[in-house]
């Protein structure tokens, strides 16, 4: 009985997280674009870089499997919060986006933020793509509540992130304005929906 009330919970709120992920999706472009100084273009090139790699040359399972290990590590208080904060933090986007930071900040090195933005492109694709699949492999059922309710977390922490390091790295703080907007635009379409069909 609680395990099919967990299955069909994990379910509903898989489905109600999809509103929040639309609009966090297409804010997130508006919004990465407004950061000063910032060539978004790169960011993107790293995550299309990364999905051709991925399919045509190699997975890099054991790369974030190795990532996933530290956060685990970090977090060795609970199974529970360490299994989720393994696969819910971006490690080795973290780790590029805090190096950026050093190297603007602290050693003053001038024309490097592209590159930076291109393996951070490439880390954030990789740990979302890597942590679908190993997700995706832990569930044997035809339904996959468990995957599907974990990855939409994964991928809104994902997106996170990305603009919580881009006020870091720019010096402003954005992401209260952009949780704004989604809570806008998701409420919009769930009133939407209850209007039409409830």
């Amino acid at each position: 009985m609680n395990e099919l009330f967990s299955t069909v919970f994990k379910f509903l709120a898989a489905l109600l997280l999809i509103p929040v992920i639309y609009a966090a999706s297409m804010l997130f472009g508006k919004h990465f674009g407004q950061f000063a100084g910032i060539q978004d273009d790169f960011f993107y090139w790293g995550i299309w870089f990364f999905v051709v790699v991925y399919i045509f040359v190699y997975q890099f399972k054991g790369v974030q499997e190795a990532g996933r290990n530290i956060v685990s590590s970090m977090f060795a208080f609970g199974s529970l919060g360490k299994r989720f904060f393994a696969n819910a933090i971006p490690f080795y986007f973290f780790l590029i986006m805090i190096s950026l930071h050093i190297v603007k900040n602290v050693f003053n090195v001038k024309n490097c933020t592209h590159y930076f933005l291109f393996f951070g492109g490439f880390a954030i694709a990789m740990h979302v793509i890597e942590t679908a699949a190993e997700l995706q492999s832990q569930e044997n059922s035809l339904v996959k509540p468990n995957y599907y309710f974990s990855i939409c977390l994964v991928y809104l922490f994902s997106v996170f992130s990305v603009i919580l390091m881009m006020n870091l790295i720019t010096g402003s703080f954005t992401f209260p304005k952009y949780i704004d907007g989604i809570g806008k635009i998701s409420g919009e379409i769930f009133m939407m929906f209850w209007k039409r069909f409830i």
